[in-house]
């Protein structure tokens, strides 16, 4: 039951991972994983090191969307469905750390 509970995070892993993969950027593609591995890890660190993990990630799609909405801009095409899209994974990918306050998941990391 508490992979279902960490199915936020992984999915948060997954599209930064997916994303690192379409930049082409190796090192912080193999980092996106290596955040979904250490989940099997039952420490007390665990949580932590992936919650910074996912404020980071959020931190990129952030970043992403206000490069992407510039050069939409600049060339005079629409830019406001990208923020809403890219805006929403960004917040879902911050968000997803909470999944850690969770009773199952605080007794699982001996949080």
């Amino acid at each position: 039951m508490n992979a279902l509970r960490l199915t936020p995070v992984l999915i948060s892993t997954l599209f930064l991972a997916a994303h690192f993969f379409r930049a082409r950027n190796f090192p912080l593609l193999a980092i996106a994983i290596g955040v979904a591995v250490i989940l099997v890890i039952r420490r007390r660190w665990v949580p932590r090191v992936v919650q910074i993990a996912l404020i980071t990630g959020g931190a990129e799609w952030i970043r992403t969307t206000v490069v992407l909405a510039s050069a939409r801009d600049a060339a005079g095409q629409s830019w406001i469905r990208l923020v809403a899209i890219l805006g929403a994974v960004a917040l879902f990918t911050m968000c997803s750390g909470l999944v850690f306050r969770l009773p199952r998941l605080r007794e699982r990391y001996g949080a």
